[in-house]
């Protein structure tokens, strides 16, 4: 049987678990958040949030090659360390594995001031057609909000290409899969206030730089009518050499850091026509940053700070 070790990264911001199966992620905690869900209230205290559902995972891997398909979770891999503490130079994790006779290399570089990581990774034995990897986004976020109802209204996955595009949870069909063909700078999974961002492009060119190639979107449950949640993945070309690489935003929506990822990922939420959309992001983003702020720290419900702010 498998080896499920779990591999503890912390800094000031966040906790990040890793999984020694298939060297996924299977939790994000944001330090500096607590839940507003009322379950999540223990002895009067709000539990720090923590995101990703129980049992689900981000970054669990398939790899396609010719006619199959092969999980990386069906496998162990090594870590390079039982835990990361995340200081001011940064830190790295490293897990070394065999997929289905193939060495595999999968290289997480962390920032203890920001949100993102890198993510690099390599594959022998793929031979010279290359492959295709499939980079699992999770099912959806937990209920960490006081409104679930409108938490699921605001959740969906969005692309970028040429422009940004939401497509909503709740505009999928119950028990069916939505494939949206690429090309895609980077491709995101959000709730109303948080979002985890998938990047992969060639800095190397300025027009359909995306490496993404396609989204797919699958809704697991025939409840409720219109779906809260949908299972997402997104593809990556892998060339002969058997290599990819990616940068993973997860974490609240605040401006300044959405802004810092480029490639218009401060537009994750995106608001009104998309020519109005330059004019009215920076004020739309910026205010709602300062309602995460003021809810998830002060505890503040989002009438009372409307009231605070104005």
């Amino acid at each position: 049987p498998l080896v499920d070790d779990t591999v503890v990264v912390r800094s000031g911001l966040y906790e990040s678990r890793f999984s020694t199966r298939g060297a996924r992620l299977v939790g994000a905690s944001f330090l500096r958040y607590r839940s507003m869900n009322p379950a999540d209230t223990a002895n009067g205290e709000r539990k720090i949030l923590d995101l990703l559902p129980r049992g689900e995972s981000m970054l669990d891997n398939r790899i396609l090659v010719g006619n199959d398909t092969v999980r990386f979770d069906a496998y162990q891999f090594t870590a390079s360390a039982d835990e990361v503490a995340v200081d001011n130079n940064g830190a790295t994790l490293t897990f070394t594995g065999n997929v289905a006779g193939r060495a595999v290399t999968i290289v997480y570089t962390f920032r203890a001031d920001d949100y993102r990581f890198d993510i690099a990774g390599r594959i022998g034995g793929i031979g010279i057609n290359g492959g295709t990897l499939l980079v699992g986004l999770g099912n959806g976020f937990r209920d960490t909000e006081t409104n679930i109802a409108e938490n699921h209204r605001e959740s969906g996955l969005v692309t970028k290409q040429s422009d940004t595009d939401l497509t909503r949870f709740g505009s999928l069909d119950p028990l069916t899969r939505t494939v949206i063909p690429g090309p895609f700078e980077w491709v995101a999974v959000k709730s109303k206030y948080f979002v985890a961002g998938l990047f992969s492009y060639d800095t190397t060119r300025t027009d359909l730089a995306g490496r993404i190639g396609a989204v797919i979107a699958d809704v697991e449950d025939t409840l409720p009518k219109k779906p809260v949640r949908a299972r997402t993945a997104v593809s990556l070309p892998v060339a002969a050499e058997g290599e990819w690489a990616g940068t993973l935003y997860l974490g609240p929506m605040e401006y300044d850091r959405l802004t810092a990822m480029g490639r218009e990922f401060d537009d994750v939420n995106p608001y009104g026509w998309p020519g109005f959309r330059t004019i009215i992001r920076p004020f739309a983003v910026a205010i709602r940053a300062v309602f995460v702020w003021m809810h998830h720290t002060l505890g503040l419900g989002y009438g009372m700070a409307i009231v605070v702010f104005g």
